[in-house]
């Protein structure tokens, strides 16, 4: 049975504070970062303007390691307590980057509140790299939220998933 979008918000306003810690101390957590982080840093350095998008970014670890290369990273996420988490722990955020050689640039990450609704319609081929990592799983439409991340990605731009949960259906 689908999880329903109000029961996810309320799991990751509640998990908010822990997030982040996650990666310090849980080893799935930390093999997420050490395999992914790499990976981000590599496709924002073979992008042409290094636009990122950061879907359901939470917390904004990758988006913390995106800022590295990028010019601009846009975290978007449902959870506003997630995003706030973020905002509060930037020394965090910048020991999780450098775990990937990455060096976290606050000025460069913007947080939003919402979901791919809430982007203009302008928006369309901006981004270079697009991440959603460990998001898909709470997604009850998966191949429409795909589709409409193609649409934002730049022509021969990247889009890196990740879906860490072995019993979600995706």
């Amino acid at each position: 049975m689908p999880r329903s979008e109000r029961s996810v918000d309320q799991y990751f306003d509640r998990e908010a504070a822990r997030w982040i810690r996650r990666y310090r101390e849980d080893p799935a957590f930390q093999t997420r970062l050490t395999t992914i982080g790499p990976v981000v840093i590599r496709a924002i350095l073979e992008s042409d303007s290094g636009r990122v998008l950061d879907f359901g970014g939470g917390a904004g670890v990758f988006s913390a390691i995106a800022s590295t290369h990028a010019t601009i990273v846009l975290n978007l996420d449902r959870s506003t307590e997630m995003l706030l988490t973020g905002l509060q722990h930037p020394e965090e955020l910048s020991r999780l980057a450098s775990l990937v050689r990455g060096e976290y640039r606050p000025k460069l990450v913007q947080r939003v509140a919402g979901d791919l609704g809430t982007l203009e319609s302008g928006a369309r081929d901006f981004f270079d790299v697009i991440l959603a990592i460990s998001v898909l799983e709470y997604i009850d439409d998966v191949p429409a939220v795909i589709h409409h991340l193609a649409d934002l990605l730049k022509p021969g731009g990247k889009m890196i998933l990740q879906v860490p949960n072995r019993h979600s259906l995706w």
